[in-house]
């Protein structure tokens, strides 16, 4: 544990608080202007939780003061009608998409399905059995880092997720809401396995960290 403060000095930052507005803790706006302003030139900053736990407009215009902080919403004050500005200033916009991979519609799914056999006292026969992994092919780059990144970005190619830019208020609007209504099924990282021979095994332990396993 450590205090906000501190937590906000380092380099990626990702937020997956409630949103409060009571009590001793709200987090409406945890990250104002003052405590964007603190934040590393050249940091990252991810919000993955409600859009209204940082202050979008403090986030614009530190944005336009500080061009080298990078910012990737994923969840955005007033959705579906975010503000054009924000979105071209950020580094990666998508329409609040974080939790709709098959694995967590599957694991709603689940809860809602188990709280219902337990309310109504009911045996529970469910199948819990995971989705069986998908084989991927490795690939390799110039670099560790690279080989990394291609194979990440291989499980789950993010741009397809980007919001368009350059569309009117009401355009954008628009596509918020087709985009979320029409998302294609995603897994999850922990559903892909790499061939072995294909990756070294030093990278493969790598990606091990963020799920891929090795077949």
């Amino acid at each position: 544990f450590a205090s906000l403060e501190n937590v906000l000095q380092h380099d990626i930052i990702t937020l997956h608080t409630p949103l409060t507005y009571t009590g001793d803790h709200p987090t409406h706006h945890l990250l104002n202007r003052k405590r964007l302003a603190g934040l590393n030139n050249d940091a990252l900053l991810i919000n993955a939780c409600r859009g209204e736990v940082v202050d979008n407009q403090a986030l614009l215009e530190i944005l336009q003061e500080t061009p080298d902080l990078k910012v990737a919403l994923d969840v955005w004050e007033l959705e579906p009608g975010i503000n054009p500005s924000l979105l071209d200033k950020v580094h990666m916009g998508t329409p609040h998409i974080a939790g709709y991979s098959t694995n967590g519609k599957l694991n709603g799914t689940r809860k809602i399905f188990d709280d219902f056999c337990r309310f109504f006292s009911i045996a529970n026969k469910g199948d819990q059995d995971s989705p069986s992994r998908l084989l991927m092919q490795g690939e390799t780059g110039n670099t560790d880092i690279e080989t990394i990144s291609v194979n990440i970005l291989n499980a789950y190619p993010i741009e397809k997720d980007f919001i368009e830019r350059g569309l009117s208020p009401q355009q954008l609007a628009t596509s918020f809401d087709l985009m979320r209504n029409n998302y294609c099924f995603r897994r999850e990282f922990s559903d892909y396995a790499l061939a072995a021979n294909t990756i070294p095994f030093a990278i493969l332990e790598k990606l091990k960290q963020v799920g891929i396993q090795a077949s």
